[in-house]
């Protein structure tokens, strides 16, 4: 069905809000489940024509032919990514992060499919990586693709990015629960009521399927555990720490070999062989390095191979190769190497305390169990998820309290020995700090005096109730600035201020002065609106005043939460533009064009003037104006003064004559 009998049929039928979106929900669900079960048929599909058939191809290098593998796979998703990938943007889950956060969940669907695709590759032919983030990319390309087809808003295509990430994890790993709070934590970062109901259908509905299509048995089978004694514990906290630390490795090394390949003097479509020949030498003495390594961890929750030393450097073997694989340009996720890394880490250690203290420590699977949260939770930054996905992943719910205890241990010192996650990392290069969903380097870009309105509604302290009523009636705001008699701060005044006092009665006899609140949290004009949003979040306020910095009682503007959120709307939008234009800018020479850099000088044709006022170059176009350190993009009102700097893309052949503008006037003709 096209997409206009589609949109037909929803205005003839006007389904409502609510069972329009939780339709477009199942539908999400039912696609990404089944994509996922594809995704995984095409890794086992290539791992039998690479591991089986290669074996039988390359026989005459013996155990050696497994070194060559890697590197095949490598060049084939060094092809695919020089033929169809973007370097603009982040990918992975963080591209989705990104792209929700300051996009409106529109994401290259195409480009998403074709990193699946090179997921495929990757981890078929034994490159260290894991199958959360080609699914993730599957749900939110189905989500994505929906949304904009049916020309839904920003906010509706959020969240079915968000319920495609949720039904991925939740087909991925066969859990649904865990693919709800995945996409909470760390697609939307924030819960927000209205996509909680399509996120948990759509991650339930691909569960479901999944169920029926592989079975619904759990990813691992696990054997019977307890907490031996509450002085267990204190082995539990000692382990979160190593479990942050292991992490922190963990993240730094990514960073690191992706530098490091990044710097690499070499064409990129040979990177990643250049990565999997270095993983094909690792898991010649490794094999368990080798793809996702779901078999290995079930290995030793059946006790199967647990030596310590063995198991430790088996930490140490799969954190290089994963980076290895990722930072070179292969494609995967960083879910599954975390917890294989949680998993050898919690069996070694719980191999090494047991031996030590047999009596009060349980069986080293019991420590395995808890090393896959407590490592994902510290790379992730998402302890929820990581709690969840684990209880889901084994259907047992018996180690609880340790699980936690070690989870909250590690995400704490984790975070307090290195503030990226594995996804904001990936961000950072971008230059994109998000924190609850939201860009930390826009938000701080925008102030309190450009979101702020002056037209402030106060009330006198000595008001009466009754005429405070009539106020809140009239204007139907949920507070107000209590001002004195100078007309300065005094205090704020609430609805619910004011409902108390009428349950109390006597309205009559009474002032704002008796139940207005003196101690109020004021912003200032100078302020990125961020610091305002987190004092409203302290004290669970929607407005704040905003008075001045030298005279904290003379009230100059009132700020509230929409006010922010549209400044920071706008704030995305201009920086989009100014992507465009710098865009624009990068291609200049192609087309002929020249972009160039004009400080604006004293006494020159643009000083003092209106950009709309002056007469500038044919074919010129203004990219941006920076003040005081604030770049912007061109209006027609803006005033330029000395010290201000243009940046434009002009004919080259109308270089001099934009350039004359920004010098000094002398007696010369006008270069117009």
């Amino acid at each position: 069905m096209s997409r206009e009998r589609i949109i037909e049929w929803i205005n003839r039928f006007q389904p409502s809000e609510v069972s329009f979106m939780l339709t477009l929900a199942v539908l999400v669900g039912l696609l990404t489940g089944g994509g996922e079960y594809l995704f995984h048929q095409g890794i086992h599909l290539m791992g039998l024509i690479f591991f089986e058939k290669g074996r039988d191809v390359l026989g005459f290098m013996g155990r050696y032919y497994v070194i060559v593998l890697p590197m095949i796979g490598g060049i084939l998703v060094g092809i695919v990514a020089h033929h169809a990938y973007s370097h603009d943007h982040p990918h992975g889950v963080a591209g989705i992060m990104e792209a929700v956060a300051l996009r409106g969940g529109r994401l290259p669907a195409k480009e998403l499919i074709c990193r699946v695709i090179g997921s495929v590759l990757t981890i078929g032919t034994g490159g260290s990586a894991g199958p959360e983030d080609p699914s993730v990319q599957i749900g939110a390309a189905v989500g994505t693709s929906i949304g904009q087809g049916l020309k839904l808003s920003d906010e509706r295509i959020r969240g079915l990015v968000a319920s495609g990430a949720a039904a991925g994890i939740g087909a991925a790993f066969n859990a649904p629960i865990a693919g709800v709070f995945f996409a909470l934590e760390i697609i939307l970062g924030e819960v927000t009521g209205a996509a909680v109901g399509i996120i948990i259908v759509a991650s339930v509905v691909s569960a479901l399927l999944t169920h029926v299509l592989v079975g619904p048995q759990p990813a691992f089978m696990v054997p019977p555990y307890s907490l031996v004694s509450y002085w267990e514990l204190v082995f539990y906290l000692l382990f979160g720490a190593l479990a942050g630390f292991v992490s922190v490795l963990y993240i730094r090394s990514i960073k690191w070999f992706g530098e490091f390949f990044a710097n690499l003097n070499i064409n990129t479509v040979f990177k990643p062989a250049v990565g999997g020949l270095i993983v094909g030498l690792t898991g010649l003495f490794t094999p368990e390095i080798f793809g996702v390594g779901y078999s290995s961890i079930e290995a030793i929750l059946k006790g199967q191979h647990l030596i310590a030393w063995l198991l430790f450097i088996l930490v140490a073997a799969k954190m290089f190769a994963t980076s290895v694989t990722l930072g070179s340009g292969g494609q995967g996720g960083m879910f599954a190497p975390a917890l294989f890394l949680g998993a050898m880490l919690g069996g070694g250690f719980g191999v090494t305390v047991h031996s030590l203290f047999p009596a009060v420590t349980a069986n080293p699977q019991a420590y395995i169990l808890v090393g896959m949260a407590a490592v994902l939770a510290g790379a992730v930054r998402a302890p929820i998820t990581a709690v969840l996905l684990l209880f889901e992943m084994t259907q047992d719910y018996r180690i609880i309290l340790p699980l936690m205890f070690s989870v909250v241990i590690s995400t704490l010192l984790s975070e307090h020995w290195y503030r990226h996650s594995v996804y904001s990392q990936a961000l950072e290069k971008f230059g994109i700090n998000l924190e609850r969903g939201h860009d930390l380097n826009v938000m701080q870009q925008v102030l309190v005096s450009d979101a702020m309105a002056t037209d402030v509604k106060t009330v006198s302290k000595d008001l009466s109730l009754a005429d405070l009523q009539r106020v809140f009636i009239t204007y139907h705001h949920h507070g107000f600035p209590v001002v004195d008699e100078k007309g300065e701060l005094w205090g704020i005044v609430s609805i619910q201020d004011l409902e108390k006092a009428m349950q109390e009665g006597n309205l009559e006899n009474r002032k704002v002065a008796d139940i207005a609140t003196r101690s109020v949290i004021v912003t200032y004009p100078d302020e990125p609106v961020w610091t305002a949003l987190r004092k409203m979040g302290t004290r669970d306020v929607g407005r704040l005043p905003v008075v001045d910095r030298h005279n904290p009682r003379r009230i100059v503007g009132i700020i509230a939460r929409n006010d922010i959120i549209h400044s920071y709307q706008r704030a995305i939008l201009q920086r989009q533009e100014m992507q465009r234009r710098s865009e624009r800018c990068r291609l200049g020479h192609l087309t002929g064009t020249e972009c160039i850099e004009l400080k604006v000088q004293p006494g020159s044709k643009v000083a003092g003037k209106r950009v709309k006022d002056i007469k500038w170059p044919k074919d010129s176009l203004l990219i941006s104006i920076r003040k005081s350190q604030k770049q912007k993009l061109p209006h027609g009102d803006d005033l330029l003064n000395p010290g201000d700097v243009v940046i434009a893309l002009v004919d080259s052949r109308n270089t001099g004559k934009l350039k004359a503008l920004f010098e000094p006037e002398t007696n010369g003709k006008d270069p117009g």
